[in-house]
């Protein structure tokens, strides 16, 4: 059976059994061809990882290209990597389930990589996986990579609070993309990516968010882990700058909310309770310019 009994109570509510049945191929247990050439060219990754306290976190690592490297059938390194969160580090210690998700955003293409983690330290480590698949292009915005200048990562100390502040409330209204971790208790991590126009991820108050899910693959590998484990960690980038936002807290599906009125082509939302943000300043090395929103995006949320 290729899902867990979240994902199978998720796809049943959805009336998609059949059609997550007949997609269920996609997902390998191993690395094929086209999965190692993708990893060995990509400079950054997003993973997500678990706390002690049973919190999730997504953190972005990056590295030169090949610093992602197939070394067997179920066997990637990740070395040397050039920013490996401290939080991501300190997680994996205790607990080695990950999820990783790669992207080339100027072809619009993403494979997600579920395994455990080994011999971690601060120069890299060595997953051994257990689920390989790539995704479909939805959702995802093209951006062009213009810089990867390492020396130009010069992180600000972290900084911590309970809620969001009114400046992170304005990014987060402004993002198009963004990442959410996700976790079953025996299957183990997952990360997968979520996109729109500006405003998809709209904050309700500044421990509380919404964002609509709109027409996927039907396998509902994020709702399946939060139908049985409502803790998420979230990601949001500064494509621009080369900041990050991550939040972690509790989600919620909510299948017949008004509110869903609010996201043309929305098919249920999801509300995120946050219980603590994170924000690092000039972590990523990386720039990218902005290319055009994904098509499939509903057309009565406009662009700006």
């Amino acid at each position: 059976m290729p899902f867990h009994e979240g994902e199978l109570a998720v796809q049943q509510q959805a009336g998609v059994e059949a059609a997550a049945q007949r997609v269920s191929g996609a997902l390998k247990h191993g690395f094929e061809p086209a999965a190692t050439e993708f990893l060995r060219s990509r400079p950054f990754a997003i993973a997500s990882s678990i706390a002690p306290s049973g919190r999730l976190w997504a953190s972005l690592i990056t590295g030169p290209p090949g610093f992602l490297t197939v070394t067997g059938p179920q066997t990637l390194n990740v070395n040397p990597i050039s920013t490996l969160d401290s939080q991501l580090l300190q997680n994996l210690h205790i607990n080695s389930a990950i999820g990783l998700l790669t992207l080339d955003l100027s072809a619009r293409r993403r494979l997600r990589v579920n395994g455990y983690a080994e011999n971690v330290a601060e120069q890299g480590m060595q997953l051994q996986v257990q689920q390989v698949f790539f995704n479909c292009p939805k959702y995802l915005q093209t951006r062009y990579l213009i810089s990867n200048d390492h020396a130009r990562a010069t992180p600000a100390p972290a900084e911590s609070a309970s809620h969001l502040s009114s400046a992170q409330q304005d990014w987060i209204a402004y993002t198009d993309t963004f990442f959410i971790a996700t976790a079953h208790p025996k299957k183990g991590a997952d990360i997968s990516h979520r996109g729109g126009f500006p405003e998809v991820l709209q904050v309700v108050n500044p421990n509380q968010l919404l964002f609509p899910d709109y027409k996927g693959n039907n396998m509902f590998q994020s709702f399946g882990n939060i139908a049985v484990n409502p803790q998420v960690g979230l990601l949001i980038i500064d494509f621009d700058h080369g900041h990050t936002l991550q939040l972690t807290g509790k989600a919620e599906l909510l299948w017949d909310d008004p509110r869903q009125q609010q996201f043309n082509g929305a098919q249920r939302l999801v509300k995120v309770t946050i219980e603590q943000v994170r924000e690092i300043r000039h972590v990523c090395p990386l720039r990218w310019q902005f290319g055009e929103f994904s098509p499939v995006i509903p057309p009565q949320l406009s662009a700006p």
